[in-house]
């Protein structure tokens, strides 16, 4: 009896180390699937920002038209015109998103005078223009 007590004891130790390392590994697995998932997820995101590109195609006192270059739609929640470096709250676009390689144009409320800097930004980047009379 004094010999089965030790290999008893051992084999117990035995599964209580093997259970907690178990253990670990699913909890660990399971943390850095949850990193990765987030990480990717951001990448996609920025990615998404990077191409969302613009153009001022003409900036006309009243008439702000501005063309997408990137590869994804811009909403107009995402589009900010600036004149002369202050932003200007009462611009607001004509549609609710601008497909890549289409063009949107801000609502007539929004003007500038000839010779005024018109700056236009979105995700992915800005433009800037000086407003003509037309």
């Amino acid at each position: 009896m004094k010999g089965i007590t030790p290999v008893i004891a051992t084999i117990l130790l035995l599964l209580i180390t093997i259970s907690m390392v178990g253990f670990a590994f699913v909890w660990f697995s399971g943390m850095f699937s949850n990193i990765a998932t987030s990480s990717e997820n951001a990448t996609n995101e920025q990615l998404i920002q990077m191409n969302q590109k613009i153009n001022i195609e003409s900036a006309k006192s009243g008439n702000i038209t501005v063309r997408n270059v990137g590869t994804y739609s811009i909403t107009n929640t995402s589009l900010f015109v600036y004149k002369n470096g202050v932003y200007q709250a009462n611009c607001t676009w004509k549609t609710l998103s601008v497909a890549p390689q289409a063009t949107i144009t801000v609502a007539a409320v929004c003007s500038c005078n000839a010779g005024d800097e018109i700056k236009v930004s979105a995700p992915g980047g800005y433009d800037v223009d000086s407003c003509i009379a037309s």
